[in-house]
């Protein structure tokens, strides 16, 4: 991990003490190696992490004067070094050096890999970020007249000497309803992200240029069969982005929910391992009835020795979050972050370095692929409509008839969960000013929206990868697990997989009758357990978990809000309407509504407006202006 910054006017000794932002910026790894380097203007900080900077040297190339600091993983090396000219046992930052002084601020675009890099040049005083195109390695920044300070976590601002940050009021009021993730915002006003597959160039002077060098194309073409040589494309990118995330040495852990995305995952870890599968532990939790089978049936396929099952709900969890202040500076804004830290702890104690993920099927090469009858519609491709219907033959003769005589068109939102997010609104805390000032309601209702306009597959998938929640997510997991000397990894995230799914054509994505996925499940057909690959749908069994959160009490979170309209102060108040909560916590109590919305309303408030009280004590006892 690193930080650093470029002044206009003072010393770099003006903006803090360096050891403070070091310790800042990796407050559980104090005693991991770490490497400071400065000019009367410049400077970088670094400290040794699992991946990028393990032997926390910041790399300095001799010729040119130009020094890197590196967090993260290359996966294409090989094409580097042979582009580059450069050893074969050439370090990733000596990687990154070259690439910049050869392609200058083009570099991101030639490089793959989960990475967040800083690049500095003292004959020039200019200074060059970017971070890989997902955002698994997070990269924050804040400029201002004395100049511009970065690091991976905005933790690390806090004990600068120069500047200020303010706790911003629009950010607690989205974050107490859960929607205040952000690709450039934070909860800061003054701190920015530099946003994934984006670079940022630092002049001399302060001036920034923010720059966009990476999109993924939409450019399947339009096929009416199944041509096998896109499954084989598919499968040996799938098969890679599981490799190059694969450690030659040492313990490796898999999270498995059962389903298809981990199951797959831990399945093609166990095959690339082999006779090495002793190396490999399986981490899940079991809350519904099908989860227990469907993680062991990987486990006992492939001999894997260790699998960890939590019966317990994450939700009933006491949220860590003093160690998540402290390491990502402000409350996590996605609980699998803090939910999973369990995971975390076993690893740490089992020397396991490298935590695979499922996260991130969904978005683009596990989705459902349900826009594929407007496709075929809107392409007149009407065999094969008929092909993805479903019920009986008259059913699909009548409905694929009506579709193509009247059109298909789908309403912009469900009424029905429209009202679920209306009915939730009323245990809003937030203040009506605040409400009004940032349109926090109309944001939270615009989760209901379907986005109707979206009538091909690819259209669905690039607007659920370009949501900010993904970069969010894998923000917070990779800052908490790297705290405890873990490499989180999210293969079906990779990049070159994602853009050979979307340059796949879309009668592959989708099987007979609509059986979504398939893709994937024909990829890893006969490695993953038959009962995970072919799982019709996704539910493990919800229904009684769903029945006890619907019949149980909710005066447990009443009880809390009422205790905790007495702890809120300082910019909580700015944006938290106290007295509002004690009435909503009163009325509560009076009535004692049941339901699993009331609950789901009310465990997100109280969670989140806990973690900002913690935060907040956690500003008044460290912060260093």
């Amino acid at each position: 991990m690193f930080a650093g910054l470029i002044s206009k006017e003072q010393p770099v000794s003006a903006w803090g003490d360096a050891t403070k932002i070091l310790a800042a910026l990796a407050p559980y790894s104090l005693d991991k190696p770490r490497d400071y380097w400065a000019t009367d203007k410049q400077m970088l900080l670094q400290v040794a992490t699992r991946t990028g900077s393990t032997t926390a040297d910041i790399y300095r190339h001799q010729e040119s004067g130009v020094s890197v600091a590196f967090w993260g993983r290359l996966d294409n090396r090989p094409d580097l070094i042979a582009q580059l000219v450069a050893e074969h046992k050439a370090s990733d930052d000596e990687l990154i050096a070259l690439a910049w002084l050869k392609w200058g601020e083009h570099c991101p675009e030639k490089l793959i890999g989960d990475f967040a890099f800083a690049v500095a040049s003292p004959k020039t005083g200019v200074v060059f970020l970017a971070r890989d195109v997902i955002g698994v390695k997070p990269l924050y920044y804040c400029a201002d007249d004395n100049g511009v300070f970065f690091a991976n976590t905005s933790a690390a601002f806090k004990p600068l000497r120069l500047g200020r940050i303010t706790p911003s009021r629009e950010w607690i009021a989205r974050f107490v309803h859960g929607i205040s993730y952000s690709h450039s915002d934070t909860a800061y006003e003054e701190i920015k992200k530099l946003p994934a597959a984006h670079s940022l160039l630092i002049q001399s002077d302060g001036r920034l240029n923010v720059r966009r060098y990476h999109e993924f194309i939409d450019d399947a073409p339009v096929e009416r069969t199944r041509d096998p040589k896109y499954l084989e494309a598919y499968r040996a990118a799938w098969q890679e982005a599981v490799a190059c995330r694969l450690p030659t040495s040492g313990n490796i852990g898999t999270e498995n929910s059962g389903g298809i995305d981990s199951g797959s995952i831990t399945s093609e870890v166990a095959r690339q391992l082999g006779n090495d599968v002793s190396r490999l532990s399986c981490f899940g939790f079991c809350l519904e009835e099908q989860e227990p089978s469907l993680i062991m049936a990987t486990a006992m396929k492939f001999g894997i020795p260790w699998t960890h099952l939590s019966a317990t709900n994450y939700n009933d969890l006491p949220l860590s979050n003093t160690r998540t202040i402290m390491v990502n500076g402000y409350p996590v804004e996605h609980r699998t972050a803090t939910d999973h830290s369990r995971f975390y702890e076993i690893c740490c104690s089992n020397a396991i370095g490298t935590l695979y993920s499922g996260f991130g099927g969904d978005e683009v090469v596990t989705n459902e692929g349900g826009g594929i009858l407007f496709e075929l519609l809107d392409g007149r491709d009407y065999a094969n409509l008929f092909k993805m219907m479903r019920g009986s033959l008259f059913k699909r003769v009548y409905r694929g008839s009506k579709m193509v005589v009247k059109g298909y068109a789908q309403p912009r939102v469900n009424p029905g969960e429209l009202q679920v997010y209306r009915d939730r609104w009323q245990y809003s805390p937030v203040s009506d000013q605040v409400d009004k000032e940032f349109g926090i309601r109309d944001a939270y209702l615009a989760q209901a929206d379907w986005g109707s306009e979206l009538r091909r597959i690819n259209s669905e998938a690039l607007c659920r990868i370009n949501r900010p929640y993904v970069q969010n997510r894998v923000e917070n997991g990779t800052l908490l697990a790297a705290s405890y000397g873990i490499d989180y990894v999210w293969p079906l995230l990779d990049s070159r997989l994602m853009q050979q799914w979307l340059s796949t054509p879309s009668i592959w994505k989708v099987g007979d009758r609509r059986f979504g996925r398939y893709l994937h499940r024909k990829a890893i057909e006969g490695v993953c357990p038959n009962e995970v690959t072919w799982k019709i749908d996704k539910d493990m069994g919800f229904g009684p978990v769903h029945r006890h959160f619907s019949e149980r009490s909710n005066l447990q979170y009443f009880e809390a809000l009422l205790a905790m309209s007495k702890e809120i102060y300082g910019p909580l108040t700015s944006a938290i309407d106290v007295e509002k909560i004690r009435r909503i916590a009163s009325d509560g109590l009076t009535s004692d509504p049941h339901g699993y919305e009331v609950y789901s309303a009310l465990d997100q408030i109280t969670n989140k407006i806990s973690s900002m009280i913690d935060w907040m004590k956690h500003e008044n006892n460290s912060i260093e202006i």
